[in-house]
């Protein structure tokens, strides 16, 4: 994922806050890709330090819905993520975004990969 960037506003379930971003996607595999699951980190700008982090929990994962027409091998779309609430403090332009893929849905099967 590339060219991450947050998308003003936020939204609410569960009484948690949520932060929605667009990324880059391409896939590098030989197969079409129907939808995924996937963690988000935030980190302070040419920093190590974590602020936040989500999806990665048992009862609280990240996905995709299904991606129409699947995202094919070699291809590129833009997507539109949610991840967790920005830190209060924290300029949204000064948090570089970690997207990690935890496993794939591909045409055809209901197994994650």
């Amino acid at each position: 994922m590339t060219d991450c960037n947050f998308l003003s506003g936020q939204f609410a379930s569960q009484e948690k806050n949520f932060k929605l971003f667009q990324c880059s996607v391409a896939n590098g595999t030989k197969e079409a890709v129907e939808s995924f699951r996937y963690g988000v980190l935030y980190f302070g700008s040419n920093s190590d330090t974590r602020l936040a982090e989500g999806g990665f929990e048992e009862t609280h994962r990240f996905s995709t819905p299904n991606i129409n027409g699947n995202l094919q091998p070699g291809e590129k779309r833009t997507f539109t993520f949610v991840g967790p609430d920005v830190p209060i403090q924290m300029d949204a332009d000064q948090i570089e975004i970690v997207v990690e893929v935890i496993g794939v849905y591909v045409s055809g099967s209901r197994r994650l990969r």
